[in-house]
């Protein structure tokens, strides 16, 4: 998987290089799935076109959420802007798995929001393939997920993103509709 790619032509001599040093090494690539990780705007903006190309993607949130919301994650005075719920970084992410989907490329997303059993539920109400999290997470998003029926993940989220003005507003709604805490 090549990370941080922001155009199909990096990817494309990025995936030449691959090929190049196989061969220098005589290592065969039959088989291999070569993937890219959405990390950046311009690649989630593209991702119908890399989709096209690649065998797989894999959304890298908190990389995107940073150059999509401008909000260093590392800078404590705006580290908390970079909300995966806000309405248009939760709706981009739905518009990378769609456009994956159109192409016939599964698509994954990885890093701690993964982790985060309501953000789960969203992802797969958006069609998402993959959720690459930590082990000690992965009990508790297989518990609450298996405890919901995929149309009423489909329904909160599209409920919530159209609805929903800020991040608090999408999760609160998700939670509404979801009443996880019922279950």
């Amino acid at each position: 998987m090549f990370p941080l790619v922001s155009t199909v032509a990096e990817f494309e001599r990025a995936g030449a290089a691959l090929v190049d040093v196989a061969a220098e090494e005589g290592i065969d690539l039959a088989g291999l799935e070569v993937g890219v990780m959405i990390e950046v705007p311009s690649a989630a903006l593209g991702a119908a076109r890399l989709a096209a190309r690649a065998d797989f993607l894999s959304i890298g949130t908190n990389d995107l959420l940073q150059y999509l919301l401008a909000a260093d994650r590392l800078n404590a005075a705006v580290a908390g802007l970079a909300d995966v719920y806000e309405p248009d970084a939760l709706a981009l992410v739905g518009q990378i798995i769609d456009a994956g989907h159109a192409h016939g490329t599964r698509v994954g997303l990885c890093g701690e929001a993964a982790s985060d059993p309501l953000l789960a539920a969203a992802l797969v109400g958006l069609g998402i393939d993959e959720l690459s999290m930590a082990s000690v997470a992965i009990p508790e998003v297989r518990d609450v997920l298996s405890r919901l029926e995929l149309r009423q993940c489909e329904d909160a989220v599209r409920h919530a993103l159209e609805r929903g003005t800020d991040g608090a507003g999408v999760r609160r709604l998700l939670e509404e509709h979801l009443h996880l805490d019922d279950r």
